[in-house]
Formats: C-alpha cells, structure tokens, sequence
C-alpha cells in the first residue's frame, strides 16, 4: 500500500515524458515536412485519386499555381490529339437565326468523315476525359487569391478597347478585381500594367509566362492564337469564380449580384445565347458520347460573356481547353460547320453536356442594335444587347410576373469601340455614319431595342473620348494615329451625341470635355 503512489508517480513521470518525447518528434518530422512545402519553395504536395499517385496544386501561390496546371495538362492535351485530318464540307449549312428555327428540325450534316478517323477521335476524346481524373488533381483556390474576380484577354489593338469597357464597368460600381491576359510579352505595355491598371483594381498577366514556365519542355506542340486564348485565360487565372468579358463586352449593370444568383449557384456556369442556331455537326456528338439536343432547345452561345465557377466546372473548362486547343485543327468545324462566329463558342457548353455537369443558359433572346440599310435583315448589328440572368430566371423557371429582364451586358463587337479609328471605316462598316453618309449616332435601330438602353450609347463615347484624351500617348496602339485622336472624338461627340435628348438619361452625364470623370473614377480605387 506505501508503494502504490510511488508507482503511481513513476507512471505519471514516464507519462508526461513519453508525451514531450512524442510532440518533439513530431514537430522535428513535420517542421522540416513543412519547410519542405513552404510556398516560397513551391514544392509539390502527392495527393492520390483513382489509384494514381498524382502531383496536386493544392493552395499553391500564384504563379505557380497555373504554372504547375500546363506542366499537367500540355503532354495530355499532345498526347491525345486527334491526328485526323480536316473534315470535307459537302454543302454550306448556313447560319440560320435561332427565332426562324423549326421545333423539330434535325441536325444538318454538311461534313464527312471517314469511319475510322470518327473512332479514332472518339477513343482520344474519350481517353482525355479519362484522362482528367487519373492525371489531373481536383481544383484548389489559389492561395491568398481574392474568390471572385473578372478575366479578359486584351493587349495591342484590343488593349485601348478594353479600357473603354473597363471604365464601363467602374461606372457600374462593382470594384471586382480583374486579371487581364495579354498573349505575349510583346503585348505587355510596362506604365500600362503598373502604373495606370493598378488603380482600377486591375492587373495584368501574359499567357507565354504561363506557357514557357518551368524547364522549357512544356511548350504547347501548336500555336495557340485568338479564339484559343479565352479558355486559357481562365484556366490560369486566380480566381474560383470568374465572369469573363471579352475586351468589347460593355457591361451595363453592376456584376457583383451575379455570384450570388439563384442560376449560379445552383449550377456553377451561366452562358447568353446568341442570334444564330447550333450548328454542331452529329459527328461531334458521336465522337463525344453523347446525344444531339433538340436544334430548337437553345441558340449557339455567345461566348462574349461567360460566368463560370472553376471548383464546381474545372473538367469542363479542361474538356473545353481539348476542343480550343485542336480547334482550328478540327473541333471548330465539328462545332460550328463554318457557322457565323465560328471559334470558342460553342465549345463551353457542350463540353458541360459531354460531362453531365449543369449550367444555366440565359432564355431571354438577345436583341441587336445598329445602322438602318436598304437590304434585309433591315439593319447592320453593330452590338448586341445580353440581358439579366437573375431576372431571366425568376421569370423561366418560378413563373415570376417579369415583363422582360433588364440589359446587363452591351457586346458592341462590330466594329471594335478603338478610339483611334472608331470613326472610320472598319471592315467594311461605318460606325458614325448613316445611310446618307451622315455623321449619326452608331445605335439607331431598331427603334424598340435601342429605347432598352438610353444614355448608354453616350456613356460609351464619354469613356471613350477619355481613353482617347487623357491616354492618348500612352498606348502603344496609338502611336501611329497620333495626333489627333483626341480633338476627332470630341468633335464628332459635340456635333452628334452632346445635345441628344439620352444623353441627359445616361446614369452620369459627366461632360467629355474634361478629366473629372477619371479624377473620381481613378480616387477610387486608388490604394
């Protein structure tokens, strides 16, 4: 009984040390473990999935984080491309606008291609996707990366365009952040990048820092130009959940409310519909697995805006890198047969459909602005007006009384909103002129879509005469216009937009003859 609390002690003793022992060991293991993947060193973490040791971009900082995605996805992307050649075009399918399609109207097929090239592409397509999940690891946010933010592809000609439409969209109120990828490092324009963008909460990345990183053996096997750099930019960019515009998408409404929608959340991807039919040729559907739509369930999309979430849609943001990258090769043909815009837009959406995945596809049709002419359809379409997601929703899918959802988004594509040129013939059109060689404003008819957006045409030229004004020798797109740029803008503006009866409806009717716009704009977001 005398030795009992003496055992009792003896045990507490080699208790308490056997525990020291432990934590010591374990914080020597793990610490130097820790050290090991300290992101200053941007070492890997192993992760494992489908029994395959896989190397995971778990939290890594940019940019190795993108960096480490390509090193992953260019040998699958190489080592699965199709190797068949072109399909043959047996007729023109046309481009037939979506609200004259028949309920019931098949697929056209004006393609051909030999048996075996079908399967082949079929075995590779299906390969890839097999390929995604053994190969690739899960998506992870990047670390320290805000959650949400707008990506576009801009630089040279493209760069003053999304200038405009940035500060378009600082009008709204949204102070989103926004990565904007330049294709080359040609294309980045040093005071641009960091000295100007920075105050608009703006930043900008090339694509071949991404695509050249690393060792060097990890350069994509094929060039990769214009319609293909949309889904790359997005693939590397920081955030989780992007809406991406392209550089002449002018948004009208603030962006912020859209991350929280109903449509998003519960499926993690929105498109807008554009004006034409799909014309997604049935071969593409067998070489996918799976089913054709009904031609009369939606128009091909218009891929000048896109709101996708990367954790919930990262296989098809992939599975579209598959297509864009072997695009001009083969899948744009697959997906649009020559169609009107044929390139990356319609490779979203099937690829969401060839995974099973949802996605929210906006049902209010666009609607399109621009010149009178003398020949059918009535009017050249200078823009195109994308509507509410949020309201188009309640409206389609709760039976909500919603006369017609508000205009979100104006993508005024053709021709491009370039300060230095805007007011000359651009391929083949006349933005500023009317029928009679007129001076007049660009969005005339119809007279019913142009009274949806009053004021906006006016906003438009106000940002644009100070991206032409105040950065007028800033750009490198400039120089060859310079001078003159300036003095062109204003006067076109005072002479035809100034005393228009809109232009007292625009949400801030700031005088283009002056910088107070920038001024409070840029104090803004400044710090």
């Amino acid at each position: 009984m005398i030795l009992e609390p003496i055992v009792r002690h003896a045990r507490l003793k080699w208790l308490v040390l056997g525990v020291i022992t432990f934590a010591l060991a374990t914080w020597l293991y793990f610490g130097h473990f820790l050290d090991d993947i300290h992101p200053s060193k941007l070492s890997i973490v192993k992760a494992k999935s489908n029994g395959s040791e896989l190397q995971s971009a778990m939290g890594l900082p940019w940019p190795a984080a993108p960096n480490h995605l390509w090193t992953l996805l260019q040998p699958m992307l190489d080592d699965n491309a199709p190797n068949a050649n072109k399909p043959s075009k047996n007729y023109d399918v046309g481009s037939p606008y979506f609200d004259q399609i028949e309920v019931d109207k098949p697929f056209e097929d004006g393609l051909s291609m030999p048996s075996t090239d079908v399967l082949k592409m079929r075995d590779l397509h299906t390969k890839f996707v097999a390929n995604m999940s053994q190969k690739l690891p899960s998506y992870f946010p990047t670390q320290k990366a805000p959650k949400r933010g707008i990506v576009t592809v801009a630089g040279g000609y493209h760069f003053p365009i999304f200038f405009v439409s940035l500060r378009m969209l600082r009008r709204t109120g949204t102070n989103l952040p926004i990565e904007v990828f330049l294709p080359t490092e040609d294309d980045y324009e040093p005071e641009m990048c960091e000295e100007i963008l920075p105050q608009y909460n703006a930043k900008c990345i090339t694509l071949t820092s991404v695509f050249n990183s690393g060792d060097g053996t990890h350069k994509p096997a094929k060039g990769i130009v214009k319609f293909q750099y949309k889904i790359f930019s997005i693939l590397f960019s920081s955030f989780e959940e992007v809406l991406f515009l392209d550089s002449d998408s002018f948004p009208l409404q603030n962006p912020d409310p859209l991350f929280d929608s109903a449509p998003f959340k519960e499926t993690g991807m929105i498109t807008w519909p554009d004006i034409w039919a799909i014309s997604t040729s049935p071969i593409y559907y067998l070489i996918s697995n799976q089913p054709p739509p009904r031609i009369s369930e939606r128009a091909s999309m218009e891929s000048g805006q896109i709101m996708v979430s990367k954790k919930r849609h990262h296989q098809t943001l992939v599975l579209s890198s598959y297509y864009n990258y072997h695009g001009p090769d083969l899948y744009y043909d697959l997906l649009c047969q020559g169609g009107n815009g044929i390139g990356d837009k319609e490779t979203f959406h099937p690829a969401a459909t060839a995974l099973g995945l949802p996605l929210y596809a906006v049902g209010e049709a666009v609607k399109t602005v621009g010149h009178a002419k003398t020949t059918p359809p009535k009017h050249y379409v200078f823009a195109m007006i994308q509507y509410d997601p949020l309201e188009d929703y309640e409206r389609t899918k709760h039976g909500k009384v919603v006369e017609k959802a508000r205009p979100f988004f104006l993508h005024a594509n053709t021709p491009k909103w370039n300060p230095k040129n805007v007011l000359d013939t651009v391929a083949p059109y006349m933005l500023t002129k009317d029928i009679f060689m007129e001076d007049a404003p660009a969005y005339q008819v119809p007279e019913e879509n142009v009274a949806e957006i009053p004021g906006v045409e006016s906003q438009m030229w106000e940002e644009a005469i100070w991206v032409g004004c105040e950065l007028e020798d800033k750009f490198k797109d400039f120089a060859e216009k310079l001078p003159g740029i300036c003095s062109r803008l204003r006067e076109y503006f005072d002479g035809v937009l100034k005393h228009r009866p809109d232009f007292a409806n625009s949400t801030e009717s700031l005088s283009p003859n002056t910088t107070e716009p920038a001024r409070r704009i840029s104090r803004r977001f400044v710090g």
